[in-house]
């Protein structure tokens, strides 16, 4: 039996664990009340491999062009104001799997300074891991 998910696949318009391709050549989308919640599950330690990659503030047709800066920004000076008490700002992004050839994106709310700190590092550490599995396909420099 699979998991339960609120991940949707594109391809066929319904939830992805009621798919029997495997996740090979596929986009998802992922549900902003609980994007969060997903992310952790692809990336349980917070780090970034060669399998998972993530990358944020993809904006496009999905979402804004607000990066981690500005919405931390946000969390310390809120704009009640512009926004109302209840916004809860968001984070465009997209999860990279290169050896499956999937590709899945959403709006992920960041609630608090943990959730910064935890997407900062998960970023950091996809720079660390795509550095690493290319770092033999870069051309060297000649002296």
């Amino acid at each position: 039996m699979k998991e339960e998910t609120t991940i949707k696949c594109i391809k066929h318009n319904r939830l992805a664990h009621l798919c029997d391709h495997g996740g090979h050549y596929t986009i998802y989308a992922h549900d902003e009340d609980h994007a969060m919640e997903d992310i952790k599950r692809v990336f349980p330690t917070g780090k970034a491999n060669d399998m998972n990659w993530f990358i944020a503030s993809t904006s496009g047709v999905h979402g804004t062009y607000e990066t981690l800066d500005d919405i931390e920004e946000q969390l310390k000076n809120p704009n009640i104001e512009e926004y109302g008490e209840d916004y809860i700002p968001t984070l465009t992004f997209q999860i990279i799997m290169p050896r499956m050839v999937c590709v899945s994106y959403g709006n992920v709310q960041v609630k608090n300074q943990d959730d910064v700190d935890y997407l900062r590092g998960l970023i950091s550490s996809t720079v660390n891991a795509i550095a690493d599995t290319q770092y033999h396909n870069i051309s060297k420099s000649k002296e």
